[in-house]
């Protein structure tokens, strides 16, 4: 497979990835896999490393949001 065929195969599977996590409602796994998957490729992570690091950042985007509204409607919140 040539180089341009390569490029166009990885545009399709990283929208078809982006498309299934809207589905999902993932945003933040959306947002980020292409770039953290480079980078896990450049440190040579294993696929189980990169998942786990991809879901984290997921959980912790969450964590955020939940946090930021709470802090909104008035209750109590803290930084963290």
């Amino acid at each position: 497979m040539n180089r341009q065929m390569a490029a166009v195969e990885a545009q399709l599977e990283e929208a078809l990835i982006k498309q299934h996590c809207q589905q999902l409602r993932l945003p933040s796994v959306a947002a980020q896999c292409a770039w953290m998957a480079e980078q896990a490729a450049k440190q040579q992570q294993t696929h189980i490393q990169y998942l786990s690091l991809l879901l984290s950042a997921e959980v912790e985007d969450r964590e955020v949001t939940e946090r930021s509204l709470v802090c909104e409607h008035g209750n109590e919140c803290s930084v963290s």
